[in-house]
């Protein structure tokens, strides 16, 4: 009998809590919870020569002209993927345009897509 008593008075001082939260919300004047959205920047560094100072990347490259330490600043782009890009444009030349680097291998229609903010001719 204790024991009921006891989760009675437990469950009625939670019903009285969560009633003073409702209250307390309209006394505010019915304000609702609005979602918050978060925004995660990626951010990759790279040393500049003298490896005294780290600078912030990426920037907007030219991918005609782009060296093979500007594509490794971006996004994604790592080693192999620069000298394949490097590659491409020497055998093939000039990219015409952006869509052109989805014909270098390991470049697919997401990646091009997360680039083409840093990128241009």
């Amino acid at each position: 009998m204790k024991k009921n008593l006891q989760r009675t008075l437990l469950l009625y001082a939670l019903f009285l809590a969560a009633m003073g939260g409702v209250l307390f919300c309209v006394a505010q004047g019915n304000r609702t919870i609005q979602p918050v959205q978060v925004v995660r920047e990626e951010h990759t560094t790279e040393a500049n020569i003298s490896g005294n100072s780290v600078s912030e990347a990426p920037g907007i490259i030219n991918i005609n002209t782009a060296s093979k330490a500007e594509w490794m600043s971006l996004p994604g782009i790592g080693e192999v993927l620069a000298e394949r890009i490097l590659d491409y444009r020497e055998e093939n030349g000039a990219f015409h345009d952006i869509q052109e680097l989805t014909e270098v291998k390991g470049i697919g229609q997401k990646l091009l897509e997360s680039l083409a903010p840093y990128l241009s001719i």
